[in-house]
């Protein structure tokens, strides 16, 4: 969820457990399928990976006072040069404030 600034009002984050039982993975991202977006992905500790979303991409994906729900896959690639698409894709929704209403709070 975003406020009037576009700024996320929780953490903006995907995260994803992947494990290669074969060689160690060395690059992972969030591609979305129906938008010309991919995020990096960064290990953060043993099989967990995190993409976190700039405030440009998440500008890019929000539409004005709807939430918009998207599909990326997670895709990882071992040192051996091998890839894996997940089997099922992340649902991803960005809820963005009505920015042709006036604002709620009193600011001033």
């Amino acid at each position: 969820e975003l406020n009037r600034d576009f700024q996320p009002t929780k953490p903006a984050e995907v995260l994803a457990d992947i494990k290669d039982f074969q060689s160690p993975i060395s690059d992972v991202k969030l591609q979305f399928t129906n938008v010309p977006l991919e995020v990096p992905m960064e290990n953060i500790g043993g099989t967990t990976w995190r993409a976190q979303f700039s405030p440009r991409q998440l500008e890019m994906l929000a539409v004005s006072g709807r939430t918009t729900h998207y599909e990326a896959n997670v895709i990882a690639r071992n040192k051996e040069g091998k890839t894996s698409i997940s089997k099922s894709p992340v649902s991803v929704a960005i809820k963005a404030p009505d920015m042709s209403a006036p604002p709620t709070t009193g600011a001033g």
